[in-house]
């Protein structure tokens, strides 16, 4: 994917490496910047088995096919085998990050992400059950099932005992994005930067935009604040900001607009 044209909705990322500072009303912030790349990534046939599976069940309800993914795919098989590893089943490791993080860390771009996880025995490693236990549990089987997404990725680690799965699915970046809106509600999203980048957004009307962080945001949910302390703010159609990898964009209106995004320097 070209990094001179990339959309996306509902996306943090967070780099480690290069500082940059910033100003937030008069409060000096630091940031590292790093880029971190996936290595190459071979599926077992068991995890093809469930690729496979899961597209047949969208296939009886009409859903589209999933793009298999091999980077959502090594996440997913590291995450397995962190699991594995380290004795715990649950969507938060140890170190309380989840699948966003992980995501984040491995430098892949989303709009939305969702993600089941199975535990089996080494002795009944049996696929169909596994599917058969994601449809029986209505939020599993949502996630499953849900047109939004796009792609997949699958990662499987065994022991001794225990197989553990981990399924990732992921929406594509998008050149062309609705935002749907409720009561004046709003939406956010980011960019997959590498570092400093004037970004351009288009809308097809007026609304509120504001560049803010990702900590702003959580303690304005936290507070219920109604808008985040910000870098920048303003009603307009078309806007040029200055952005880095973890700054993000947060879009107010009581209307569904369309959105454009695009790296301009």
């Amino acid at each position: 994917m070209d990094l001179n044209k990339a959309f996306l909705l509902f996306l943090f990322l967070i780099f480690t490496g290069c500082l940059n500072n910033q100003h937030v009303d008069g409060k000096h912030i630091e940031r590292e910047i790093k880029e971190i790349n996936v290595i190459d990534f071979s599926p077992s046939s068991m995890e093809i088995d469930i690729f496979e599976k899961i597209n047949k069940e969208r296939r009886k309800v009409n859903a589209n096919a999933l793009e298999y993914d091999t980077k959502l795919s090594y996440v997913a098989r590291k995450y397995s085998e962190k699991m594995l590893n380290e004795g715990f089943f649950d969507h938060y490791d140890k170190e309380g990050k989840n699948v966003d993080d992980r995501l984040k860390e491995a430098n892949i771009s989303y709009s939305t992400v969702g993600e089941n996880l199975a535990l089996v025995s080494i002795m009944d490693k049996n696929v169909e059950k596994v599917i058969e236990q994601w449809l029986k549990s209505e939020r599993h089987r949502e996630t499953m099932l849900d047109n939004q997404y796009k792609k997949l990725g699958v990662g499987a680690a065994c022991g001794k005992e225990l197989c553990y799965i981990t399924t990732i699915y992921v929406n594509n970046l998008f050149s062309e994005i609705e935002l749907p809106f409720r009561n004046n509600d709003y939406v956010i999203f980011s960019l997959p930067l590498n570092g400093f980048a004037k970004v351009k957004i288009k809308l097809n009307e007026t609304a509120e935009i504001i560049l803010t962080s990702r900590d702003e945001l959580e303690k304005m949910k936290k507070e219920n604040l109604n808008r985040p302390n910000y870098y920048w703010r303003k009603k307009t159609d078309l806007a040029v900001v200055d952005m880095l990898p973890d700054d993000i964009i947060v879009i107010y209106s009581n209307k569904t607009l369309k959105a454009e995004a695009e790296i301009i320097g």
